[in-house]
């Protein structure tokens, strides 16, 4: 797994502030999790034979770039990936009408 690599350039049992150079190697092995991710998702989204398996697609699409969201967040909060906006989505129901 890509985050695995963050052992080789932090040491977590001595937590101490990024220099310039962990900053950016963990940046990219971050992003570059964040993109296998979404690769992997098209890739089993591809190749589903069925609806039956969507549930499992749904839960990896919920779960994982949270997972790497959390890491980034121990490190910075710029690192973070996962935007907590919704754009698109229909406005809340009116109380009244409950």
């Amino acid at each position: 797994m890509k985050l695995d690599e963050l052992d080789t350039v932090y040491d977590y049992n001595n937590p101490a502030p990024l220099t310039a150079s962990q900053a950016k190697k963990i940046k990219g092995i971050l992003r570059e999790a964040k993109d296998l991710t979404a690769q992997y998702m098209h890739l089993y989204g591809e190749i589903l034979p069925d609806r039956g398996g969507e549930g499992q697609l749904a839960s990896y699409a919920e779960t994982t770039p949270v997972f790497i969201d959390a890491i980034a967040a121990h490190f910075d909060e710029s690192l973070r990936f996962v935007q907590t906006e919704t754009y698109d989505a229909p406005p809340m129901p009116d109380a009244e009408v409950r």
